[in-house]
């Protein structure tokens, strides 16, 4: 990969850890260095599962609408990672294996309970893809008492 970033051989690279569940994080500044002065934007992975939730053992693991306690927990911690990608140079970053969307499949719901971030969980990562290119949209968001825009609610 060195050599690759180096001779430009790629217009840019996504670091990644496999499944790297929060508070783990790709090598984002390493990545930055070797590609600084070449034209290789560096868009390290963010990955939408904390440890703390695939770690919980409870039958409804799950992150539901009405979940305040595991929503602020779960926003809070996903601006915390994306806000460190930049801080750590980050041109942008890479939403590799994002399920959010799967609650329309023919098998709902299987991502959601599988990984547990359930539809409250499913309605953050919708609204953090939408600002993710924009790190004072997501500082901003972090202020918010509210998990997903007003116009997405009932």
């Amino acid at each position: 990969m060195k050599t690759w970033i180096e001779k430009e051989y790629v217009d840019y690279v996504c670091p990644t850890l496999f499944w790297p569940r929060w508070p783990g994080l790709p090598y984002t500044k390493e990545f930055v260095e070797l590609a600084k002065g070449r034209n290789v934007g560096i868009y390290p992975t963010l990955f939408p599962l904390p440890a703390w939730l695939s770690e919980d053992k409870s039958p409804n693991k799950s992150i539901e609408p009405g979940d305040t306690e595991k929503l602020k927990k779960y926003k809070e911690g996903f601006c915390k990672i994306a806000l460190k990608m930049y801080e750590d140079g980050a041109d942008g970053i890479s939403t590799f294996n994002w399920y959010f969307h799967l609650h329309l499949a023919k098998m709902p719901n299987q991502w959601q309970v599988y990984y547990g971030y359930g539809m409250g969980g499913s309605a953050v990562q919708k609204y953090m893809l939408s600002i993710l290119g924009n790190p004072a949209a997501i500082r901003d968001y972090q202020k918010q008492p509210w998990f997903w825009p007003p116009e997405w609610r009932e």
